[in-house]
C-alpha cells in the first residue's frame, strides 16, 4: 500500500477515535437551527476537528515509517494507528490540574 493510501486509513481511525464517543451528543447539541446568518457554528468547530485529525494522520504515518521504512502499511494496521494515537495525543494536550 502507498504512503498516500496508508495516510488515509490512519485518517480514517482518527476521525472514528474522535466521533465516535460523541456522536450522539454531536448529533443533539451541535445541530440546532442557528439563528445566525451564513454557515452554523459546527462547521468551524469540526473544520478544526478535521485539521487536527489530518495533522495527527501525518504524526502516525511519520512514526510508522521511521520505524518501518520499507515495510508494507496495510489498511487495518493504519486504520489502528489513527485510532489509538489520536488518545495519545489528546492526552498530551490536556492541562495539569
Amino acid at each position: 500500500m502507498s504512503d498516500w493510501v496508508s495516510y488515509r486509513w490512519v485518517t480514517c481511525g482518527v476521525i472514528v477515535a474522535v466521533i465516535f464517543p460523541v456522536l450522539s451528543g454531536f448529533v443533539r447539541q451541535e445541530f440546532k437551527a442557528s439563528a445566525a446568518i451564513g454557515l452554523p457554528p459546527w462547521v468551524k468547530k469540526y473544520g478544526a476537528l478535521l485539521l487536527l485529525s489530518l495533522i495527527t494522520a501525518v504524526i502516525c504515518l511519520a512514526g510508522w515509517r521511521s520505524t518501518h521504512p520499507n515495510d508494507a502499511l496495510p489498511w487495518f494496521t493504519a486504520f489502528l494507528l489513527g485510532f489509538g494515537w489520536e488518545s495519545a495525543i489528546e492526552k498530551l494536550q490536556k492541562k495539569a490540574p
